[in-house]
């Protein structure tokens, strides 16, 4: 189905999720304080991520779950094994523990695995009881496709100070009561036109190499004199914080140390004259990854807690993606240099590149739709092929990863299948 078919179900999780309106246009967002970068082509373009408030989830949902009479939870329940009838084409029962020793079944119409991208093969992996390579992998299916997004580096150096002045939108800004934040990525044309991945980048000013190296030293002195104790790298920390002590001195000891705002909660636009302070942009960019059958999770001999199997993960990035990064980078150094806002550095062999680990933890993939059960382990309705009452929610069914976080779109089909299961049940 098309992106056109999902709008409605996005529409309703953005109510879920308690954020803003369903539009991610820099325009929509933008204010007199906190404008898009000017680019001077149609290659490079800026949108929106939102960002929601973590009690709905952790706290009003939480007691409205418990509040509802026709829900019953189960703390401290792991399903074990999904079991099926002798055809393998309905589930039975789930068989459920709470320590090894104790064990109960759990018994229903219609049942939704739901436990994440790398439990979900997982668990079908280990259900293996009436079909021996697993449920739902009867064409060697599950667990394949394995996605993540990898996190690279690299440097913008502007070339003007004025750019860490018009660049507010870029941090977690919040604007119309919602906090966002700014990405610049590829536009939809030039990607088609290229064949290239999808992709976006999120800028982070920061001091020079020396003067945050100066920053991390004062940090952990500062840190070892208040727990009364002095690190075993005494005099390297010094020294690092010496290097640096004229950015130290000029930005003032205690703001110094407010330098490096944590990405998860961003802030940098609002730091008063501490902004003046920084020299560069660090650019964190999210790449798409190939959906390539080679990167898998499979079970491993490791046994858990209650003797079950644990994972393996085979994951790599292969030529495809490699190439992308390396065109994805090309196209905004030329496009950041043709705006004249700065020089974008990056290393252009594949064993200089920056990672930043872990990933993004968005574990995609590995139970993905297609509506042929040779080329997928769901349908379209997120049923397992040739199971009739087994169905699977979560990013595991995604066929492609994109570069966004997956969370409006596990709660968008998350609510697709939910209409599709009362349909059905009515």
């Amino acid at each position: 189905f098309t992106r056109a078919h999902l709008d409605p179900f996005y529409e309703r999780a953005h109510q879920v999720c308690q954020i803003g309106p369903y539009t991610y246009k820099a325009e929509d967002w933008q204010d007199q304080r906190a404008k898009p970068l000017a680019f001077k082509s149609d290659r490079v373009t800026t949108s929106i991520s939102q960002y929601a408030p973590r009690y709905p989830f952790s706290e009003e949902y939480r007691q409205e779950i418990e509040r509802t009479s026709n829900i019953t939870t189960f703390l401290y329940a792991n399903v074990i094994e999904i079991v099926t009838d002798e055809t393998t084409q309905t589930v039975t029962h789930l068989r459920v523990a709470s320590s090894p020793d104790r064990q109960f079944v759990l018994r229903a119409k219609i049942f939704i695995l739901a436990t994440g991208g790398l439990e979900n093969a997982r668990l079908l992996l280990a259900s293996h009881q009436q079909q021996s390579a697993g449920l739902g992998n009867q064409n060697d299916l599950v667990g394949r496709f394995f996605m993540d997004r990898p996190i690279l580096s690299c440097t913008l150096i502007p070339y003007s100070h004025q750019l860490l002045e018009e660049t507010a939108l870029y941090d977690i800004y919040r604007t119309k009561s919602i906090p966002v934040m700014a990405r610049v990525h590829l536009t939809q044309a030039l990607m088609r036109h290229e064949h290239l991945l999808n992709n976006g980048a999120q800028l982070f000013p920061r001091p020079l190499a020396k003067q945050r190296e100066a920053t991390v030293a004062l940090r952990s002195l500062v840190s070892a004199i208040g727990d009364r104790k002095l690190p075993e790298n005494l005099f390297q920390q010094l020294r690092l914080a010496l290097r640096g002590s004229d950015y130290i001195i000029a930005a003032g000891f205690w703001a110094a140390l407010r330098q490096l705002p944590p990405l998860r909660r961003g802030s940098w636009s609002y730091l008063p004259y501490e902004k003046s302070r920084f020299s560069q942009f660090e650019i964190f960019y999210q790449l798409e990854q190939t959906p390539d059958p080679n990167n898998r999770v499979i079970l491993s001999t490791e046994r858990d807690y209650f003797g079950q199997n644990k994972i393996e993960i085979h994951w790599r990035l292969n030529e495809i993606d490699i190439q992308n990064a390396i065109r994805i980078q090309e196209i905004w150094a030329e496009e950041f240099d043709k705006a004249g806002l700065g020089e974008l550095q990056f290393a252009r062999q594949r064993e200089d590149w920056k990672f930043e680990k872990p990933a993004m933890h968005h574990h995609i993939g590995t139970t993905r739709m297609h509506n042929d059960p040779k080329q997928g382990v769901v349908d379209a309705n997120c049923k397992v092929h040739g199971i009739s009452n087994l169905f699977i929610g979560g990013s595991s069914v995604f066929p492609t990863s994109g570069y966004a976080n997956p969370t409006l779109t596990i709660i968008a089909l998350a609510l697709r299948l939910a209409d599709h299961i009362k349909t059905r049940m009515n």
